[in-house]
């Protein structure tokens, strides 16, 4: 038996799937983050390094949703904090495409990395179940709010 819920019971509902999803989001992006930066670094490897370096900003968004959610919501600090992502994922890209020029020009190779391979496999499949419909919301409607990833 469905029962209906009030909108009020409904949004409290849905905030608090939204915080655990970024919560969920902080703790497997810093994982993400920490792995990547070490066996990338050992390995020589800019593409991991961007990867890592990736899941930080990643973590850095998924804490601006916690403060939303958590009631914190200043539009200033939100803004501000909003262009620092921006910011850091121009960065980024700036960051990958010189290292990448440089290593082609002085025709420097990374090294192979099997951690590197299999924490690419393991957030390739984990991103792939989020998109497909493996994190839904809780007695998800047409209309309701959906994880961000199943729009991506």
């Amino acid at each position: 038996m469905v029962t209906s819920l009030a909108p009020s019971e409904r949004r409290d509902q849905l905030r608090r799937w939204a915080l655990w999803l970024a919560y969920a989001t902080i703790a497997w992006n810093t994982i993400e983050a920490i792995v990547a930066i070490a066996v990338g670094a050992a390995a020589g490897s800019v593409g991991l390094l961007s990867f890592g370096f990736d899941s930080t900003i990643e973590v850095a968004s998924a804490a601006i949703v916690v403060g939303q959610f958590r009631g914190g919501h200043d539009e200033a600090r939100e803004r501000t904090a909003l262009r620092a992502i921006a910011i850091s994922f121009f960065a980024l890209a700036a960051y990958a495409t010189i290292q990448s020029i440089i290593d082609l020009a002085t025709r420097s190779r990374p090294g192979s990395s099997i951690p590197g391979i299999v924490l690419a496999a393991v957030s390739s499949r984990s991103s792939k179940a989020a998109k497909s419909g493996g994190a839904t919301t809780p007695a998800a409607e047409p209309g309701s709010l959906t994880p961000c990833c199943a729009r991506c």
